[in-house]
């Protein structure tokens, strides 16, 4: 399969903002390295309930559109200017979610979409409430994140050259 680009490394964090998850930002750095002889956009594949694009920065891109492809919401991002054929370029991206978390079971996926050299998802709890039971999962045939907990508050994946459409999954009750 032909990618437009490849990331270099993906880093995300989903930081809750009070008690009782019903507030979080998604914060996400991206370093990618074009593959096509010319990129005009990027995307960015969203995953959750609730509200996730309750307000959405992107730079130096520009959010374009918000689309559905096979069933999960997709921001298309433009660049100012297109990039050429083995530039590297970096894009921030933060969202706030409303209402993302509410149910007792929760959860946050992510799946690589595009070749993917390092990712590194971390999930900061909210205080005042204790994530039990976290599990991490995998589908057939992904590789093994290192997982660390550096304290109660956060959990966090790292993945080195995770296969393209292999899924992480992080499940925690409330």
């Amino acid at each position: 399969m032909n990618y437009s680009y490849e990331l270099l490394a993906y880093v995300v964090r989903v930081s809750f903002r009070d008690a009782y998850g019903l507030e979080a930002v998604f914060d996400s750095y991206q370093r990618l390295r074009v593959l096509a002889p010319e990129l005009r956009s990027i995307t960015h594949h969203v995953w959750g309930k609730g509200d996730q694009f309750k307000s959405v920065v992107t730079t130096p891109t520009e959010l374009a559109d918000i689309a559905e492809v096979g069933g999960r919401s997709v921001l298309v991002s433009t660049l100012k200017k297109p990039a050429r054929y083995g530039d590297e370029i970096e894009v921030y991206t933060t969202r706030q979610i409303h209402h993302g978390f509410k149910e007792r079971r929760e959860g946050w996926e992510f799946m690589p979409f595009t070749p993917t050299q390092k990712a590194r998802i971390a999930i900061n709890f909210p205080i005042g409430k204790e994530p039990e039971g976290i599990t991490v999962g995998g589908s057939p045939g992904a590789r093994t994140p290192f997982v660390t907990r550096p304290g109660t508050k956060e959990i966090i994946l790292n993945i080195s050259s995770p296969a393209v459409g292999s899924l992480y999954r992080i499940n925690w009750s409330w």
